[in-house]
């Protein structure tokens, strides 16, 4: 199909089931991310209250430099779970795209059926 052959209804078809394809793809590694998610952000909180705990048995000192402490002592894990936030957002975006195409498309589909 190029831009000077009309648009035939198995063409429409065609990318209907690409893109089906392509956004079950799409939601089974956007699955695949939650979980890896889920789990980053366990790793990260688990970090950071470790750190907390064993810092409220120290010498006194304040609730931010607890705070401040604990952080700079799960830096890494929240990194992660930071990134994964992210590319998490990333591929919700991808599903949401692949959507609005498939609509545009079924959009398509109809044109092409009532002009044959």
């Amino acid at each position: 199909m190029n831009s000077r052959t009309p648009v035939t209804q198995a063409d429409v078809e065609s990318m209907l089931v690409t893109l089906s394809d392509a956004l079950a793809e799409a939601t089974d590694e956007f699955r695949d991310l939650c979980e890896v998610h889920a789990r980053a952000e366990m790793d990260y909180k688990h970090a950071y209250h470790s750190a907390v705990v064993a810092l409220a048995t120290q010498a006194r000192v304040t609730a931010d430099v607890r705070k401040s402490t604990a952080w700079l002592r799960s830096e890494n894990q929240e990194r992660a779970y930071s990134i994964l936030s992210a590319a998490k957002e990333a591929a919700r975006e991808h599903m949401r795209s692949l959507v609005t195409r498939i609509e545009a498309t079924r959009t398509l589909s109809a044109n092409v059926r009532a002009q044959t």
